[in-house]
């Protein structure tokens, strides 16, 4: 119901679109509006972000997450190949037990094929994650550091086939 929309709330939208800030918010009467790069969202509320978590990964088995995916864990011999949704580590330079929780403020990692270190807020408005998904990527950590943005981009840290031993493979499903 827009019924209690006046020209001043039309005027802030148009202001909204025309800002130079990709992501912004309004909290209107009975109505929510947010500029996420090229969309409009219009909603009675917002979206609620996901709580933070941190849960251990069983190796091999899997774990569902709270936003609602599966993130399953596989020991194999040979590569496989990944994708967004897949990866895979040598075991052998890991250290176990794996955790898996959502994004904090301060967040780095080491994308592969890149050299130095990343934030994660600047990750995500490079790749254009918007504010209310950001929250929902599942990260894997092994020994506090970030090895896998999972669904999105891996580090450069225990690439398989680099040394012997076992395969990690991770999927999200």
């Amino acid at each position: 119901d827009l019924q209690r929309l006046e020209a001043l709330h039309l005027n802030a939208i148009d202001d909204l679109l025309r800002a130079e800030r990709s992501q912004a918010q309004l909290d209107l009467p009975d109505c929510w509006v947010a500029r996420r790069y090229h969309d409009l969202w219009l909603r009675s509320t917002p979206q609620l972000p996901l709580s933070d978590y941190q849960l251990e990964l069983p190796v091999p088995g899997e774990l569902i997450l709270p936003c609602g995916r599966i993130l399953r864990a596989f020991l194999q011999d040979e590569q496989q190949g990944e994708s967004h949704c897949v990866a895979e580590f040598s075991a052998a330079e890991l250290r176990f037990p794996l955790v898996v929780r959502n994004w904090r403020a301060g967040d780095s990692f080491a994308p592969a094929g890149m050299q130095g270190e990343k934030r994660l807020k600047r990750f995500f408005g490079d790749q254009k994650v918007e504010l209310e998904q950001r929250n929902r990527v599942p990260l894997l950590l092994s020994a506090g550091a970030i090895i896998w943005l999972a669904g999105e981009r891996r580090s450069r840290l225990a690439l398989a086939g680099q040394s012997a031993g076992q395969i990690l493979r991770l999927e999200l499903v």
